[in-house]
């Protein structure tokens, strides 16, 4: 995403010429240095025009949230210059503070995009061919008795779902099929994703009072779940610690929201693997969790100070890259994509709310399942990110599940 351009500047080795830098003049503009007002979530460079007084050899640094660019060093002659460097992504909306050094000059900036057109924008579609499976291998002489339970991928959102599979096995839910007694199963689907960018301004305009009715599909995520404990005591103080006593009076749906996601991003740390589903209480509790544990903590905050909030389970562009994000719900414009532990990993002090309803990459991934609880008849799933397997053998060998995304045009 942050590949790197110069526009202006021959590279030369380590050696330098004595000189100095005065920076006259530092903007946003296209790859080319022409001045532009950002998009929310789209690439923008940034140009410095500079005097310099004599040949030098120096290099252009841009820093902002999350970023950090270094162009290496490049000769500069006497006189007045213009150099370009980028991108940059503004991964949230509100001003964004960047710093911008040529040679031994710097100098200081506030970029403010231009936000969506609505609360909720979905923009820049991609189209893609996905697949994931699983399989099970029982040991030599055990009874292979056994039962799938299979998402079918939704279309919601970000996601259009244009081609998908059909089973042979059975439809137990809108989006869930089961299937009996084979060792391994696969889904395939065609499917277009868009990213999002939203407009904080209009969001903030929804207070608390707007969620006292809900529509019936919506209502479910407020409530308490297997990995989703929005009652646990870990949950409620980090609420308490995360919002003012009045803030059902006093703030917005966004800006809670918002509060609680910074709240979470600094209280946990990444880690591959963590052990055990992705609990929202273990995660506050130990620290520690990936992905799925970020979205669960997120989800379950947001249920406790009673803003429906929900992760999003799938997977992103390759080969096994298996992904959670989350979502919560604004009324009057629907639900507000966010993702946690990619805030996590450029920012973990929590300082600014990257991917805070502002994704640029969520047209690069695909999702398998709403939610992580899944409910149907006899059956109590509690994850369904990949096909989920019932047996009540214990002699299993192995086990396994992939995921493959490529962009079809």
């Amino acid at each position: 995403m942050r590949s790197t351009c110069l526009s202006l500047g021959i590279l030369l080795s380590a050696t330098s010429f004595a000189g100095s830098f005065t920076i006259q003049d530092v903007f946003p503009s296209d790859s080319a240095g022409y001045a532009l007002t950002p998009k929310l979530g789209e690439p923008f460079w940034m140009t410095v025009r500079y005097q310099v007084g004599q040949n030098t050899v120096g290099s252009m640094q841009v820093s902002a949230p999350g970023a950090y660019l270094n162009s290496g060093g490049f000769l500069s002659q006497h006189g007045a210059r213009q150099a370009t460097y980028g991108p940059l992504v503004h991964l949230y909306d509100g001003p964004m503070p960047v710093r911008v050094q040529i040679g031994d000059a710097l100098t200081d900036v506030s970029i403010t995009p231009t936000s969506a057109s609505r609360g909720v924008e979905y923009h820049t579609p991609r189209h893609w061919q996905a697949e994931f499976g699983a399989a099970i291998q029982f040991k030599f002489g055990a009874s292979s008795k056994l039962e799938w339970i299979i998402p079918r991928a939704p279309s919601f959102g970000f996601q259009q779902v244009q081609v998908t599979r059909q089973y042979d096995g059975q439809l137990v839910a809108q989006d869930v099929y089961r299937l009996l007694n084979v060792n391994q199963i696969a889904s395939n689907f065609f499917s277009t994703s868009s990213s999002v960018r939203i407009n904080a301004q209009t969001l903030r305009s929804v207070k608390f009072d707007a969620l006292k009715k809900l529509p019936n599909d919506v209502k479910a995520y407020v409530k308490s779940e297997t990995y989703i404990e929005s009652g646990d005591r870990n949950v409620k103080n980090l609420v308490s610690a995360a919002l003012p006593k009045n803030f059902q009076k006093n703030l917005s749906v966004y800006d809670a929201a918002q509060a609680l996601y910074l709240a979470v991003i600094t209280k946990l740390q990444y880690v591959d693997n963590p052990g055990g589903g992705p609990s929202a209480a273990q995660a506050l509790r130990t620290g520690y969790g990936d992905c799925g544990f970020f979205a669960s903590a997120f989800s379950a905050a947001c249920r406790n100070a009673g803003i429906p909030a929900r992760p999003i389970a799938g997977f992103l562009k390759g080969s096994n890259e298996w992904h959670v994000w989350a979502e919560f719900y604004v009324p009057n414009h629907g639900w507000v994509p966010v993702d946690p532990s990619f805030a996590d990993g450029l920012d973990p002090q929590g300082r600014y709310p990257l991917y805070f309803g502002v994704i640029p990459e969520l047209n690069e991934r695909v999702a398998t399942a709403i939610g992580f609880d899944h409910s149907f008849g006899k059956y109590k799933v509690p994850l369904l990110q990949s096909p989920y397997a019932i047996t009540d053998v214990k002699k299993v060998l192995s086990a396994r599940a992939w995921s493959y995304l490529v962009e079809t045009n």
